[in-house]
């Protein structure tokens, strides 16, 4: 199923230490949750054919818990590949998002990721 918007809403279920741990990256960061899930989304993207044995799902992930309500600003193209990635592994966009959200959380904490934070001001972007 193409995207044919660059932002659709997703509800997702976090478990409650993934959901708290976002929330606190993000206000670290001073990102919004929804741009710190679509910087790990992107990461993840990148990374996922690094051999990296985190980037593939493990079989007894389970989401539930608290739910975070996002909207991504993912490229149809972003969007097309994660689903392609869902299907390889057999497994739902849910599920696929919450193992994402697991890998940049790792990441961060790590330092193999650095979040900027957000500017204010678009422009300055140019």
């Amino acid at each position: 199923m193409a995207h044919n918007e660059t932002k659709p809403s997703i509800h997702l279920s976090l478990g409650d230490f993934a959901r708290e741990a976002i929330l606190r990256e993000a206000d670290r960061g001073c990102v919004a949750v929804d741009r710190l899930v679509q910087e790990g989304v992107r990461h993840w993207l990148v990374e996922r054919s690094s051999g990296r044995p985190s980037m593939r799902m493990p079989p007894f992930q389970s989401g539930g818990g608290a739910a975070v309500d996002l909207s991504l600003e993912l490229e149809p193209e972003e969007w097309d590949e994660l689903e392609a990635a869902a299907r390889a592994e057999g497994e739902d966009m849910d599920r696929l998002l919450c193992h994402i959200v697991a890998v940049l959380l790792a990441d961060l904490d790590s330092g193999r990721l650095v979040m900027r934070p957000a500017r204010s001001d678009p422009a300055e972007d140019e």
